[in-house]
């Protein structure tokens, strides 16, 4: 499997997934290939809604003209095709 199909598939999955949700924005933001087990590791990532449209994130997210918070996806695929695990991703912010 090349890059560019891991790539394909994973947005294909995370899309698949998460449809009932309303997400948008969906893109590539990582891309690793690991030698053991010799999968590919691609974090997507993708705008999901926010579930209370009253939270104070929700104002600060259409403040700066967004519609819903940001999510990060690790979908790890084997070599022959096969999503093998869709993980969380965290991205620390620092000051």
């Amino acid at each position: 499997m090349t890059a560019k199909e891991a790539i394909t598939a994973a947005k294909e999955h995370v899309q698949d997934l998460f449809r009932d949700e309303g997400i948008a924005r969906v893109g590539l933001e990582e891309l690793d290939f690991r030698d053991a087990p010799r999968a590919w590791d691609v974090t997507i990532g993708f705008t999901r809604r926010l579930p209370n449209p009253d939270s104070p994130m929700s104002s600060i997210a259409a403040a700066l003209g967004g519609s819903g918070e940001r999510v990060y996806k690790i979908v790890r695929i084997s070599e022959d095709g096969e999503i093998m695990s869709l993980k969380h991703r965290h991205f620390a912010v620092s000051d």
